[in-house]
């Protein structure tokens, strides 16, 4: 018998910075607009996110190499899983699409780029608390 993928989504704090990121691992595309609904998101990120995001369920699901995929606007974020396993695969992909948020929210919406020092620690800040509260969760 297959194992059902397990469904969670959580808001992530930023520490320092006013952003956060709505954390998802096993949703659809609908289902992250759901909940973006629920928690009461402005209705514009989910505009955004269905006009942007047209591929999503097709990448997400469908391609064995896609495992995490990455939405930005203005300051928020969306980071989604298709899956979470505590491993190196997963933490790699992690790691990489933090760098994007990083690059791209302090980078250019913050207006941070010189300022690699306090990007790198916001990755950082991001990587460990993003990896602890996945693997709790995955645990469950």
């Amino acid at each position: 018998m297959k194992k059902k993928n397990k469904k969670y989504a959580y808001i992530q704090n930023w520490g320092t910075y006013s952003n956060q990121t709505a954390v998802c691992v096993g949703m659809s595309r609908q289902e992250i607009v759901n909940y973006l609904r629920r928690i009461k998101s402005p209705a514009e990120m989910a505009v955004r996110f269905l006009e942007r995001t047209a591929d999503f369920d097709k990448h997400i699901r469908n391609n064995s190499d896609t495992i995490s995929k990455v939405f930005y606007d203005e300051g928020r974020s969306i980071l989604s899983f298709a899956d979470w396993k505590n491993d190196w695969q997963h933490w790699d992909y992690l790691v990489h699409e933090i760098t994007h948020l990083v690059h791209n929210i302090l980078g250019h919406y913050k207006n941070m780029m010189d300022e690699d020092e306090a990007r790198a620690y916001q990755t950082e800040f991001l990587f460990i608390e993003i990896r602890r509260k996945l693997w709790k969760l995955s645990e469950k």
